[in-house]
């Protein structure tokens, strides 16, 4: 149990030490008259946003939206309607049966791995657009995420 909190203090603790003090820097620098790290987002009406009542969407961020039920849509999908999606749920139930059967576990587990990386690295790559590059980028979502699964998941 020693050990489990341990590397949860480090896995966890460290990047959110990382992001305070972060948040610090970017507090002293608006306290002493510097302006702290800015977005590139443009908060200039753009002739290409589109008006919903009262406020101007960017067209972008319509598309962002758009883009993850579709990428919901293709994962079940591929869960769901295909032969390896049949095969990743028969393995994560009985992975002895399913190589008794002769399927390479070892392709299907990697394909597993890289159809749950693409979506994180199309994120990554869709948000690049937005805000301005970092290496603190992961931070501003990690925190909201940490709270979210610590409010709906812990019992």
């Amino acid at each position: 149990m020693a050990l489990f909190r341990l590397s949860l203090s480090l896995t966890v603790g460290l990047p959110f030490a990382a992001t305070a003090l972060q948040t610090s820097e970017n507090s002293a620098r608006a306290s002493s008259g510097v302006s702290p790290r800015k977005s590139f987002v443009s908060k200039v009406p753009q002739p290409n946003d589109v008006r919903i009542p009262g406020e101007l969407i960017p067209e972008y961020d319509l598309a962002l939206i758009a883009i993850g039920p579709v990428l919901l849509a293709v994962i079940w999908f591929l869960f769901h309607r295909t032969r390896w999606g049949v095969l990743v749920r028969a393995a994560t139930q009985d992975r002895e049966m399913v190589g008794a059967l002769g399927v390479n576990q070892a392709w299907l587990f990697s394909s597993t791995f890289l159809l749950g990386s693409f979506p994180a690295g199309l994120g990554g790559a869709l948000r690049i657009p937005r805000d301005a590059v970092s290496l603190q980028m992961d931070m501003s979502i990690q925190v909201e995420a940490f709270v979210v699964v610590v409010i709906f998941c812990g019992k």
